[in-house]
């Protein structure tokens, strides 16, 4: 299929936004979005229309367009499942969030985000500053009445908070890792492990059990024929008929991906081969998306 190789924007840096993705499927593919005007009687409601620019890594291919039904040149036609959701799922939604705010702000309806970080020269001279003010000074209500001297601690300098990070990055640069939560006991079942699903997916429904009872050999997919059934109406691609494998050997439960499409990860790194589980491992059946609904975490009986 030939691929659509669509010219670079050009516009100005403030009227675009990039996201290049660091880890996961659609690795090392770059999507930019930026805003163009459109001439017409539609221009006063549909000015600055959001445009796309996908490219791949090693700028191989490009494509304007995620899907399409008249057959032009799309990224979904062109990639793996995988990567396509990885890109539309993830990636596309905070990019999008972030370009429609630079549009409220050429119309006038809000104002530019500001950042008010400290640079590392301004805190220096603070410090500095500082250092020379005595470490003893007046009191104010002893002023009139006393020439005591009372010690007063000098200000502190605050650390400089952290930059903010977009979603994108927060998904795929850094591992997923479990909040600090209670575990009910005692355990009425007589299994030595559990999967529970994570607080922070969407609400359960049977087709995500909120709690898996492991056996020493469990296959998980989308297939009915499996002993754990994980499906979605969001994500119904997501998982695949026969995903993985959770055994237990050797007095330790192991998981292997059978040849998934989307793939497995546990606490964010990619599990394509037999990965032996701990307490608090954090499974993620698929890839990450904005709304999770297949991440489970690995309890032990204790």
């Amino acid at each position: 299929m030939p691929e659509n190789m669509s010219p670079k924007p050009k516009v100005a840096r403030d009227y675009q936004r990039s996201v290049t993705v660091k880890t996961g499927p659609a690795k090392g593919w770059k999507v930019t979005a930026w805003l163009r005007e459109v001439s017409g009687q539609t221009a006063k409601w549909y000015n600055n229309a959001i445009k796309w620019r996908i490219t791949s890594p090693g700028r191989t291919r490009t494509f304007d367009t995620f899907t399409s039904t008249r057959g032009t040149p799309n990224l979904q036609d062109a990639v793996y499942v995988a990567v396509f959701t990885h890109i539309s799922t993830a990636v596309k939604p905070e990019l999008a969030r972030k370009i429609r705010h630079a549009r409220l702000v050429i119309e006038g309806l809000v104002t530019p985000e500001r950042k008010r970080e400290r640079s590392p020269s301004s805190e220096v001279k603070q410090v500095k500053r500082e250092s020379l003010t005595p470490a003893l000074q007046i009191a104010p209500e002893c002023q009139e009445t006393s020439t005591s001297l009372v010690p007063v601690p000098q200000a502190q300098i605050p650390p400089p908070l952290p930059a903010p990070e977009s979603l994108a990055t927060q998904l795929f640069m850094q591992p997923a890792v479990p909040s600090p939560q209670k575990r009910p006991a005692p355990w009425t079942c007589e299994c030595s492990a559990h999967l529970r699903r994570h607080p922070r997916c969407l609400s359960a429904s049977e087709q995500q059990p909120p709690v898996v009872h492991l056996r020493e050999y469990m296959l998980i997919g989308r297939g009915q024929t499996c002993d754990v059934v994980l499906g979605s109406r969001l994500t119904p691609q997501m998982i695949s008929r026969c995903h993985a494998v959770l055994q237990e050997e050797d007095g330790c439960f192991t998981l292997t991906d059978q040849g998934s499409l989307n793939g497995i990860l546990v606490n964010g790194d990619s599990a394509r081969s037999k990965t032996t589980l701990k307490e608090g491992d954090v499974i993620t059946f698929g890839v990450p998306t904005l709304q999770p609904e297949f991440d489970y975490i690995f309890e032990v009986r204790s």
